[in-house]
């Protein structure tokens, strides 16, 4: 099952409401991810940390593609407008 099987499934307002609840939630994820401590012992976080830097590194690949993404979706509306 794709997701365009699944968004045709539940209806396109319910879908956009999954979608965009993702969006909310990423950010949530990754900052729960890169400062909560491994050991659960209450140590001071280390954000250099294997676990930590591999979820920083996904964050700094997220936002870069998420800023590509949306300059190329400005350029392709003012094009548009023209």
């Amino acid at each position: 099952m794709s997701a365009i099987d699944l968004s045709s499934d539940v209806g396109l307002a319910a879908w956009k409401l999954i979608d965009f609840t993702a969006y909310f939630c990423a950010p949530l994820s990754f900052a729960h991810g890169i400062l909560s401590d491994q050991t659960l012992k209450g140590n001071p976080v280390d954000i250099f940390n294997g676990e930590q830097v591999a979820i920083e590194a996904c964050l700094l690949l997220i936002a870069g593609l998420g800023a590509w993404r949306l300059t190329r979706g400005l350029r392709h509306r003012r094009a548009g407008a023209r």
